[in-house]
């Protein structure tokens, strides 16, 4: 949990160098609010609210935007592939996880790279 405050408001660009990298590598994060969850697979919970309800509240982002409040949730979770394709496997339990926005370019500040 952050200090009185402080939120956590990630760029992509930061979430990938600062957590994602160090993750799939296997060293120490910066910090320890973003949660290791298996979302996906035939024995998975499909719905976010079973996924999530261990997590604490004071590790979400939260915005209020056109009279509703919309909480964000960080989380690592390894993708499993469907079977007897390349593609990687989106269903959980009984139902699929969708994305609700579109791929985003994410540029390295440093190199320009995407």
């Amino acid at each position: 949990m952050f200090p009185l405050g402080i939120e956590f408001k990630p760029t992509g660009e930061h979430l990938i160098v600062g957590y994602l990298l160090p993750w799939v590598m296997g060293w120490k994060l910066q910090w320890d609010g973003i949660v290791e969850k298996q979302m996906y697979g035939e024995n998975s919970p499909c719905e976010p609210w079973k996924v999530f309800s261990d997590v604490e509240s004071g590790y979400h982002s939260k915005i209020e935007e056109k009279g509703a409040i919309k909480y964000t949730i960080y989380a690592f979770t390894t993708l499993l592939r469907a079977s007897n394709s390349k593609r990687a496997s989106r269903r959980a339990g009984k139902g699929t996880w969708g994305g609700q926005t579109g791929p985003k370019k994410i540029e390295n500040s440093q190199t320009g790279a995407r």
